[in-house]
């Protein structure tokens, strides 16, 4: 039989002798002859599909000659049997389908092709060109197909999906070559997977029981990828989040997945975050790939899943080797609620009362949750307050996140808590007061503040700025007892995975509150307008075993009356006023800024300097004159300036009020200085920017306190240090050094004008609630709280905090102060709260520079020259820096000086590591800080 005229498409005879030397001087008949000898066991390749050692493999045993060419035309070809392994006739028909459904056809297409140079579209489904193309450069179509098909181009990953290295890993061999890795694919006794990604029990059970696969992955890869490889993926999701956020519809979701999304941040699916997890351990190019290797162990991939309470469930139960987060996307009836504490499935029902009408399980309800309502940013229970956080986001300048997504991501849900049942929300100088201190804690971004209340009520709304809220059923209600234990358990559902450290419970009207609720909180406090008289026996033991602390307006004989149970502290002094540092007050709404200064005549943006006292030269009128007119010739502004002095006396010739006038008139605006009489101290300093202590002889700690705590500036010409209380700006300046006081006013000018956005974007002046906070202080002491949650219950005032920045973050801000005649890193640039807030940074380095509490920042680079006495002025010290290694010696001479280091890049941490561990601790990995 002569095979060179049955087939003649299979002898490329210039193929032969472009790879055989030995056969350039062949005739074409010798050549076809040399190729046929059935006793040659060594013939010429016919063509560049041909693989010898595969054919011999697979036709040799039912043939009776050595010759490889023939033992394929005689058995292999009529078989269908591709000539080579990593051509596959089948897979080649199902991407031309013009072509007859024959292998034979696909074999002498194939050919056709090669000879003419022309692309292939598919050869094997585990070899993808494109992929390939796209990873490194390859040769020309004719030349690469050469090199592929003859075995001289291998590299491990072909495909998306085909890691070899992993294949060789599981078969335990190591390949060097496409036909050795095809044919242990094949030949392995067991099904085994390409990629670490590919789950072969996942995708066989979404086939159902008679599926018949042999080979999961060839079938996936020669099928239409309907179904997913991996429980951690969902094609649907993956698609519409692509589409959202890139505008792109891939066609092949897993593969396109693996080389594409997860480098770009792309959700596999509602169970697993790419953000969140790449925030727990650093940059990573493949986040799923790097969690379902082990990173499980170390990192949750829901922001929503408590990591602590996942390793212990794996602990305690059989161990099945999934990840929390396999669990909840295939078997959430194994997963206790205890792991997503927050989740409350009375609460996710009666929003989906369409999909859960007849569902009962929790588990179920909590994975419709998962798949529907968390990737859209929907509270898990009624207890989250979305505008709450979304006031604390505006608070750090970011506006492009949601704040459910951020909640949970930024671990806000894992604060310290501080719980107040209130018996209602009406407007009352109680509620006015706490809201006010509320409105100031946003700024406390380590607390949470729950509110626990049984009526709305005029200030509803302000509340719900400034905290989550919970609404208890009305006494009057219908099922009264039924409704109330529901709303408890839920309540206690959502509080359970992060208990509120301390209570405070309002009880004016009864103790009922602190019945229902005393054992939610660590520590209670009672605070009402009198003194809680038990009425009953159970009420008396219910204060003795669960109040902690107690305070009242009304003063009680040796701490307290009779009644009370012992073991209580106990304090008269709780006001609910707004001037008890001033004198007695009835209970009244804080002055407004804005109805002050209509009533002094003062315009919204004019910059106002208060003073008080008698008109006598003790107090100072006649220097605080003096300072208004230097202050206004100096100041080239156009804005108006006052200098308003609160208080009564004497104004005749030679007195101090007359020399004030006097100098202030020198001035070329003579209303910068006028007195008032018919307003007190309080609401005068409302209307002010700035409080002047000129008191000769020591000055007024009290009102300098109370201005301060108005959120105030202060500058004082006499007193202590010691006397400056925390809060808004302060100095103290010799009475003789004019000049200094004026420059500081100059400063401060400047400060109030580029701040006067605040009242436009809706950040109030600090109210007063100098009483309530000075109350609590003293409560918080008795209970011996720690430290650092005392700061941040009595909503930590104001502080002064050193950045130290690297060069990219050096040059942006840099770039903020184009205006001022210092700039980095020569010297400090100084930026408040707000004008960070609308500044170019990145969302990593706003988050990274906003220090709870804080207002102003004094920005420095690396090589400013600061000296350790320089660094120890500040209340905080910040690095933010890029990681490189000339930073190395910066960090390590000055960490002892430094409250947190945060780095851009976390390779910078374990570089430290070996230098310092102790130095490296302090070092925190922040993403985004740069990408400005």
């Amino acid at each position: 039989m002569n095979f060179a005229d049955i087939h003649p498409w299979f002898f490329d005879l210039d193929y032969v002798r472009g790879r055989y030397e030995e056969a350039q001087s062949l005739s074409n008949e010798r050549l076809l002859a040399e190729i046929l000898d059935p006793s040659n066991p060594t013939p010429f390749s016919p063509n560049v599909l041909f693989d010898d050692i595969h054919c011999r493999t697979v036709c040799g045993q039912d043939s009776g000659t050595e010759n490889g060419v023939l033992q394929y035309l005689q058995v292999g070809l009529p078989r269908g049997v591709s000539p080579n392994p990593i051509f596959d006739p089948a897979f080649y028909l199902s991407r031309h389908v013009h072509l007859p459904q024959d292998p034979v056809v696909a074999i002498r297409d194939c050919l056709s092709r090669l000879r003419e140079g022309a692309d292939l579209s598919a050869v094997h489904p585990f070899i993808d060109e494109a992929y390939l193309r796209h990873q490194q450069e390859l040769s020309t179509p004719n030349g690469f197909h050469n090199a592929l098909f003859s075995g001289a181009f291998f590299v491990e990953r072909p495909h998306p999906l085909v890691d070899l290295g992993y294949l060789g890993r599981q078969l335990d061999q190591r390949f060097e070559n496409y036909r050795d890795t095809f044919a242990a694919y094949w030949m392995a006794e067991e099904d085994v997977s390409t990629h670490v990604l590919f789950d072969l029990d996942f995708y066989r059970a979404q086939l159902g029981e008679d599926h018949g696969i042999k080979r999961a992955v060839y079938h996936y890869l020669v099928s239409d990828g309907a179904h997913s490889p991996q429980p951690l993926f969902d094609p649907d999701f993956y698609v519409k989040d692509a589409e959202d956020r890139f505008e792109i519809t891939p066609q092949r979701p897993f593969e396109h997945y693996i080389t594409h999304g997860q480098q770009a941040g792309l959700n596999p699916s509602a169970f697993f975050e790419t953000e969140h997890y790449r925030a727990r351990i650093g940059e990573c190019d493949v986040p799923l790939e790097h969690f379902l290797q082990g990173g499980h162990s170390s990192a949750t991939g829901l922001s929503i899943v408590r990591f602590a309470q996942s390793q212990l469930h794996a602990q305690a139960s059989a161990n099945t080797g999934l990840a929390m987060e396999t669990l909840l996307a295939t078997r959430p009836e194994m997963v206790p609620s205890q792991v997503i504490p927050e989740f409350d499935p009375v609460y996710w029902k009666n929003q989906n009362k369409g999909d859960l009408a007849t569902q009962e399980e929790p588990a179920a309800i909590r994975d419709h949750y998962l798949r529907h309502g968390n990737p859209k940013q929907r509270p898990p229970n009624g207890l989250i307050n979305v505008k709450y956080i979304a006031e604390q986001l505006a608070f750090l300048g970011v506006d492009d996140e949601s704040p459910v997504k951020a909640y949970f991501q930024r671990g806000w849900h894992l604060r310290r808590r501080v719980m107040f049942a209130l018996d209602n929300l009406d407007d009352t100088a109680i509620n006015r007061t706490l809201s006010a201190a509320l409105r100031l804690q946003l700024g406390a971004l380590g607390l949470d503040v729950v509110i626990v209340t049984r009526a709305s009520g005029a200030l509803s709304r302000e509340f719900s700025n400034c905290a989550h809220i919970w609404h208890l059923p009305p006494k009057n209600q219908k099922g009264y007892e039924a409704h109330l234990r529901n709303s408890l358990a839920r309540l206690r559902q959502a509080l359970s995975g992060n208990l509120p450290e301390i209570a405070f419970f309002q009880t004016d009207q009864d103790l009922s509150l602190l019945e229902v609720l005393h054992d939610l909180a660590g520590k209670n406090v009672v605070f009402s307008k009198m003194w809680p008289e038990p009425d009953s026996e159970d009420a008396a033991q219910l204060l003795e075993k669960h109040v902690d602390h107690v305070l009242t307006s009304q003063a009680g004989q040796d701490g307290g009356p009779k009644s009370l149970p012992g073991g209580i502290s106990a304090s008269s002094t709780l006001g609910y006023t707004t001037g008890v540092l001033l004198g007695a007050r009835q209970a009244q709404k804080p002055p407004s800024r804005v109805e002050m200064r209509e009533r002094l005549g003062v315009a919204s943006d004019a910059f106002v300097v208060a003073g008080q006292g008698p008109f006598s030269l003790d107090s100072g009128i006649d220097f605080f004159g003096v300072i208004g007119a230097k202050f206004r010739t100096e100041w080239a502004c156009e804005r108006d300036v006052h200098f308003i002095w609160a208080g009564d006396g004497p104004t005749y010739a030679n007195t101090a009020h007359f020399y004030g006038t006097y100098f202030a008139e020198l001035s070329d605006q003579s209303e910068v200085f006028t007195t008032v009489k018919d307003m007190d101290l309080a609401e005068v300093l409302a209307a002010s920017d700035v409080f002047l202590d000129t008191k000769r002889g020591g000055g007024d700690a009290n009102v300098r306190a109370y201005a301060q705590n108005l959120g105030l500036a202060t500058i004082s010409i006499s007193g202590a240090r010691g006397d400056i209380q925390p809060g808004g700006e302060a100095a103290i300046c010799s009475p003789f050094a004019l000049p200094e006081i004026v420059s500081r006013l100059k400063g401060l000018a400047e400060q109030v004008e580029n701040d006067l956005a605040i009242d436009q974007q809706d950040f109030p002046k600090i109210k007063p609630v100098m009483a309530f906070l000075s109350e609590l202080n003293h409560c918080s002491s008795a209970l011996s709280l720690q430290e650092p949650f005392l700061k941040q219950l009595l909503f930590s005032p104001p502080q002064r905090v050193l950045v130290i920045a690297g060069a990219s973050v050096a040059k942006v801000l840099a770039d903020l102060d184009a205006e001022r005649e210092t700039k980095l890193p020569t010297g400090p640039i100084r930026f408040t709260r707000h004008q960070l807030m609308t500044s170019p940074l990145s969302m990593g380095a706003k988050a990274a520079l906003h220090v709870d509490g804080a207002t102003e920042y004094n920005v420095r680079g690396l090589s400013a020259g600061l000296s350790v006495q320089d660094i120890a002025s500040f209340d905080r010290v910040l690095w933010v820096l890029d990681g490189v290694q000339s930073e190395l010696a910066e960090i390590y001479n000055f960490a002892d000086l430094t409250d947190e280091i945060l780095v851009a890049n976390a390779d910078i941490i374990s570089e430290m590591a070996a230098l310092n561990p102790r130095i490296a601790d302090r070092m925190r990995f922040q993403e985004g800080l740069t990408s400005c």
